[in-house]
């Protein structure tokens, strides 16, 4: 497969996922971060009245990476030499140097880790609203979001499990400088690498298009 065909090939990829899939959840509820619908592949839902938050999906949107342990059933999410780690059956999480331990355990539902707003604002240092007359969770990080309000109204993937309408746009040098980057991962056959920054790029152009003539797939 050429370089080509994989660009063509990821950008059907995500155009397909998006156009295929409302931002809302099955169960009617939406997620909103600074404002910005968010898609996930878990959603929050309401338990017993209470609102919970799956932790893959909220960690992973502000770049941190989460490591399931199958033997402690526990998740470790890391970021810049920050941790911050889950441990279902106790119930407990640790991070900056401190634990606190939940009345219960942390539930999982669907393959995935639930928890309270108030973890996820300590942890992430985001704000958190549910509004139910919306059926829509909030999620605010006024200094530290990872995409911006401003720009386009384009659909774009940001990793495995979301999609966000709104992006920063990279300017074309540095667009075609990943481009490049991602062209000698290729041709080194390192393709999750390349197919990792062909996926960077899709992130931040304004404006995605499917040749016409699609012979080269």
């Amino acid at each position: 497969m050429t370089v080509r065909k994989i660009k063509v090939f990821v950008v059907l990829i995500i155009l397909t996922a998006i156009y295929s899939t409302g931002l809302a959840s099955s169960n009617g509820m939406k997620v909103k971060i600074n404002d910005v619908d968010v898609r996930f592949n878990i959603y929050p839902r309401i338990a017993d009245d209470k609102l919970l938050i799956p932790v893959r999906e909220l960690f992973e949107f502000f770049g941190y990476k989460v490591i399931w342990n199958g033997t402690d059933r526990t998740a470790l999410c890391t970021k810049d030499g920050k941790e911050v780690l889950f441990d279902v059956d106790k119930g407990e999480i640790r991070f900056d140097g401190r634990s606190e331990v939940l009345d219960s355990p942390f539930p999982i539902i669907e393959g995935r880790i639930f928890t309270p707003p108030r973890i996820i604002e300590q942890t992430l240092d985001v704000k958190v609203q549910w509004h139910e007359d919306e059926s829509t969770v909030y999620f605010w990080d006024e200094e530290n979001a990872d995409i911006s309000v401003s720009g386009s109204e384009n659909i774009v993937a940001v990793g495995e499990n979301i999609i966000v309408n709104i992006t920063r746009r990279y300017r074309i040098e540095k667009v075609n400088e990943i481009i490049a980057e991602a062209d000698r991962l290729y041709l080194d056959n390192n393709l999750v690498r390349a197919v990792d920054k062909y996926e960077e790029v899709l992130k931040h152009i304004p404006v995605l298009k499917i040749p016409k003539n699609t012979d080269m797939l």
